[in-house]
């Protein structure tokens, strides 16, 4: 199943539209099997009222989804524009959800990787700043800084180790061949920084001196 997330009203939600001068309401896109009609498959996800009760839902197939999308549908290519996109991957082991972020890397379209844990947030000002960064340094990973509860601003000295860096300070272009892979273990964010430099040359690196998320 995908869900994809952006703040825009949109035609043939289970909504009625939003009040004239009204702030925008968040709008999701959910692409899944379903034997439900069209405006009846909101039942199957009703509970999400429960969080946003104002929100805009649509439900399609994926076989809806992509005959839109092969149509060009402005609508459908805005939600793959403007939107994120929720994944849900089973890998029957929990491994710290590790194995749902290399699936995640497999169906990501963007141009750059950048990761970020449930339990801790992106600072206001990451994507302008990795924006620049990757500006000032394309096609290169980049190492910004993360501020943890328990070790305080990390990185504080520009080496790759274990404890030192992590998953959350890691911005890399999205290139499959260049990628290593997040292991099962707790430092398994530290596994994907290293087997995916070991695929770069040597002093491939940038480092940067901004903070791009926090531990909450």
């Amino acid at each position: 199943m995908r869900a994809y997330g952006g703040h825009r009203d949109h035609p043939g939600s289970h909504r009625a539209p939003a009040a004239p001068g009204a702030p925008p309401r968040p709008g999701v896109v959910i692409v899944g099997d379903t034997p439900r009609p069209f405006f009846e498959r909101y039942r199957d996800f009703a509970g999400i009222y429960d969080v946003w009760p104002r929100l805009d839902l649509l439900v399609y197939t994926p076989e809806e989804f992509e005959r839109m999308r092969a149509e060009g549908r402005p609508f459908i290519e805005q939600v793959l524009a403007e939107g994120f996109c929720w994944l849900e991957y089973d890998a029957g082991l929990h491994a710290w959800g590790h194995p749902q972020i290399n699936y995640g890397i497999t169906q990501a379209k963007a141009d750059y990787l950048v990761f970020i844990d449930d339990d801790d947030t992106f600072a206001a000002d990451a994507f302008q700043n990795i924006r620049k960064a990757v500006q000032e340094a394309p096609g290169l990973p980049h190492m910004f800084r993360f501020v943890s509860g328990r070790c305080g601003t990390l990185w504080k000295e520009q080496t790759v180790q274990q404890a030192c860096v992590g998953g959350h300070e890691f911005v890399v272009p999205n290139r499959p061949e260049l990628l290593g892979e997040w292991s099962d273990r707790y430092e398994g964010d530290y596994d994907f920084i290293v087997s995916t430099l070991e695929k770069w040359p040597k002093g491939s690196l940038v480092w940067r001196e901004e903070i791009i998320s926090y531990a909450r």
